[in-house]
């Protein structure tokens, strides 16, 4: 798992079958990004603030670096 951290909020790059990181057990980050890829070869996105990890768009990528600047971008907007 790679990781890039931005303004308190982890973006998590995850490979096949890592498991889900635990985004508060340091308390050192409010929120965090996951991109995943997925079996059907395209890229997912997921966002966590607290509670469950959220879907943020309908869709997935073709590519690695598209969900992650779908996601940087949904970070941007909100903060």
């Amino acid at each position: 798992m790679r990781t890039f951290n931005s303004g308190g909020t982890r973006f998590y790059f995850m490979e096949k079958g890592e498991k889900l990181p635990d985004i508060h057990a340091s308390r050192d980050f409010t929120s965090g990004y996951i991109i995943w890829p997925r079996s059907n070869g395209k890229w997912d996105v997921r966002w966590k603030f607290s509670g469950d990890w959220e879907e943020i768009v309908g869709h997935q990528f073709d590519t690695e670096n598209a969900a992650f600047l779908c996601a940087h971008d949904h970070h941007v907007k909100r903060s």
